[in-house]
């Protein structure tokens, strides 16, 4: 947590070589969570960068991510 429980920087990376593809799919992803209320209330933005995708070389796509999740 970066600020007193209610903020989480994440970070992911992924890589698919399926046997029918060309190229190698890779993903990296940055965010930040904002949780409210303690955990009972979760915003997430992500931004995510695919090299690759799907297996065509040179395909690339940017995808950005606002996610709720309310727990009760």
């Amino acid at each position: 947590m970066v600020f007193r429980d209610e903020w989480e920087a994440v970070a992911s990376f992924s890589i698919l070589d399926a046997s029918n593809y060309a190229s190698i799919w890779t993903g990296m992803t940055v965010g930040v969570n904002w949780f409210v209320r303690k955990y009972a209330i979760r915003y997430a933005f992500t931004y995510t960068v695919n090299n690759n995708v799907v297996g065509v070389t040179g395909l690339y796509e940017n995808v950005a991510r606002l996610q709720a999740q309310f727990a009760w």
